[in-house]
């Protein structure tokens, strides 16, 4: 007989994992399965109001706008190095609460989450300039109702409009993802609407990564 195990993952506030304040917890499930895969704290107003003073209270004392730029270099690289260095785990978790292939988050998210905090690592040291242009990049941007569920929208054969297959967002990412580059939509933050945004690096900085075993 199989033991099933799930995955608790409190919630991070003032430097603390810690469970919400009321002890509520919420069961996550995968899309693709159903499985309970995890649990997370049934986080309440209170709880933000915690993390909210928290935030302010380490802006205020300076403790991290206080450093010199050297010490937030080491601190962000610091930080892309356990990426790389818990990625399976990492992927493993992301691939099952959101329902999509390990192969995916593990080659795609992980590395793409790692490589951007070292990239602003680097411009730390900058108080202005512009990047070196690493690829194609296409946004599109709308003034609609916007996502109701952006969740959901990378699930296969999930899908917002009548008669709708739902797999013309999945494949157009597995494309994207093919050629080394990311997908993306999500509500705009500005005012109503969506944004899309596809990006394909050129053929000279794709990443290249050590060959795998398995999916």
């Amino acid at each position: 007989m199989a033991i099933q195990t799930v995955t608790e993952l409190k919630m991070f506030i003032d430097g603390a994992w810690v469970e919400a304040s009321e002890g509520g917890w919420i069961d996550v499930r995968s899309p693709a399965t159903g499985e309970l895969v995890g649990r997370v704290p049934a986080g309440t107003l209170a709880d933000v109001d915690r993390a909210v003073a928290a935030a302010r209270r380490a802006f205020d004392d300076g403790r991290w706008r206080g450093k010199m730029g050297a010490e937030r270099v080491a601190i962000l690289n610091k930080l892309a190095d356990l990426i790389d260095a818990h990625t399976p785990e990492l992927a493993a978790l992301e691939s099952a609460q959101t329902g999509t292939a390990i192969k995916l988050r593990r080659d795609s998210d992980m590395p793409f989450a790692a490589d951007n905090l070292r990239f602003f690592a680097t411009a730390v040291r900058h108080l202005e300039g512009k990047a070196a242009a690493e690829g194609l990049v296409i946004r599109v941007v709308d003034e609609g109702p916007g996502i109701r569920n952006p969740d959901n929208l990378f699930v296969p054969f999930f899908t917002t409009k009548p008669g709708g297959s739902g797999i013309g967002l999945v494949l157009s990412r597995e494309i994207a993802e093919a050629h080394g580059g990311t997908l993306t939509l999500a509500n705009r933050a500005d005012r109503c609407g969506a944004v899309a945004t596809l990006e394909i690096p050129f053929s000279g900085a794709t990443r290249q990564r050590a060959p795998t075993e398995g999916p």
